[in-house]
């Protein structure tokens, strides 16, 4: 058996192991918020970013598919995100404990 015929597991494996990569994934919402910091958004923190592209992500996906929503995750994208919990009375703070 060649690697090719590895067929159905394959996608399922890789949307799993992307919890591998978690810690590196925390960096690159470091990253982000770097960038919002630069834009002037100095209140935005990578924790708050990493909330938001867990809550916004659905389903099993891989990770280029977490690096991706990680690194295209616009300003406008997080303030909608943020504004739509607050309304709803759900917090930042409330929402990491509750991915606990």
């Amino acid at each position: 058996m060649n690697g090719f015929e590895t067929g159905a597991q394959q996608p399922q494996q890789m949307a799993e192991d992307w919890r591998k990569f978690e810690g590196d994934l925390k960096q690159l919402c470091e990253a982000r918020a770097a960038d919002f910091r630069l834009l002037g958004y100095d209140s935005i923190s990578a924790h708050e970013i990493w909330i938001c592209v867990q809550k916004m992500t659905k389903g099993q996906v891989s990770l280029h598919q977490w690096v991706a929503n990680v690194l295209t995750l616009n300003i406008g994208q997080f303030m909608n995100f943020t504004t739509m919990n607050a309304y709803k009375g759900i917090f930042l703070e409330d929402e990491f404990d509750a991915l606990k």
